[in-house]
């Protein structure tokens, strides 16, 4: 083989080596680009899951504490109305 041949052999072969990796990087890039839109819709589905469990949960607390206020409210108008009652009563017997 000669000088020239082994050269033009070379670099044939350093030309397909780098169409090699070209076509690898092609591929990489193909494939981080599906497995970043993978995460993004599992992350997406995640914390969709996560905001309607959070929002019962608010929700649950909201009505509770609206059950809570509503019991304790005439009691508390009751305590408030009482003291008014008894200086009006007191005031009459005087």
């Amino acid at each position: 083989m000669t000088l020239k041949a082994s050269l033009a052999l070379a670099s044939i072969l350093v030309l397909l080596g780098l169409g090699g990796c070209d076509s690898a990087e092609k591929a990489a890039d193909s494939f981080a680009t599906k497995v970043e839109q993978a995460a993004r819709e599992q992350a997406r589905e995640t914390l969709g899951g996560t905001l309607d469990e959070l929002n019962k949960k608010v929700d649950e607390a909201q009505n509770q504490t609206r059950a809570w206020l509503d019991q304790h409210r005439p009691k508390q108008q009751e305590e408030a109305q009482q003291p008014r009652a008894a200086r009006s009563g007191e005031g009459v017997e005087t």
